[in-house]
């Protein structure tokens, strides 16, 4: 015999035997041989095994805006995975992967099975998320003294376009937000050196016919 067994698995006196603790296909080659010359052949030890599924159970997407999510498992033969459970309108399953523009907010529990009619089913209870309009900027980079400043702030979800206003707190004596969310200026100098860092919070709203969308951040900007 030439190639490689799986671990747990001999070929002794012309009996392949073992328990093997790999799954997957194994290529070897036999061979038998006497006093009149000798024969090969090709052979493919193949380990089945039930299905896990490996992917994380829990994902998030947004409203209004496209999401994927690949739901993986191993076994052998390969898997085949199906969905159960209502998902939010504009998501669908398809070929192991759960995709689409959900026009739903909230939270929609479902469950994927993996079967491949090896041993039992995998299944798993699963969490699609969806987040409504919500801010995406999460920090603010450092402010330089006379240096021009320039950063726009991102949100998904809701339905835009967004309008952006300060909402507490106050920003540097120079900066200022405009309703597109850009925050712009230079600043020149502190008028409090104990007020920096400055904190102050930020909302967005949405343009929502029916009902509008609105959701806050508060930030830190360090003056240098």
């Amino acid at each position: 015999e030439t190639g490689t067994l799986p671990a747990g698995v001999e070929l002794k006196d012309g009996v392949l035997s073992g328990t093997p603790t790999e799954e997957g296909a194994y290529p070897i080659t036999l061979t038998a041989a006497n006093e009149v010359g000798f024969s090969t052949q090709s052979f493919t030890l193949i380990v089945d095994a039930s299905p896990v599924i490996t992917s994380e159970a829990s994902t998030t997407f947004s409203q209004k805006v496209t999401g994927s999510f690949n739901v993986t498992a191993m076994g052998t033969p390969q898997p085949g995975i199906t969905e159960s459970g209502a998902l939010p309108t504009g998501v669908k399953f398809e070929g192991g992967i759960l995709s689409g523009s959900p026009t739903q907010v909230g939270k929609f529990a479902i469950t994927f099975t993996a079967h491949n009619g090896v041993g039992s089913d995998s299944t798993q209870r699963f969490l699609l998320t969806v987040l409504g309009l919500h801010i995406t900027s999460t920090s603010l980079p450092e402010l330089e003294l006379g240096v021009p400043y320039r950063v726009r702030l991102g949100a998904v979800g809701g339905t835009p376009p967004y309008t952006w206003r300060l909402t507490s707190g106050k920003l540097p004596r120079g900066l200022k937000l405009s309703r597109a969310g850009l925050l712009t200026g230079t600043v020149q100098s502190q008028s409090d050196p104990r007020e920096n860092p400055y904190s102050f919070t930020i909302t967005v709203r949405d343009r929502a016919k029916r009902v509008h969308q609105s959701a806050a951040m508060t930030f830190t900007l360090d003056v240098s």
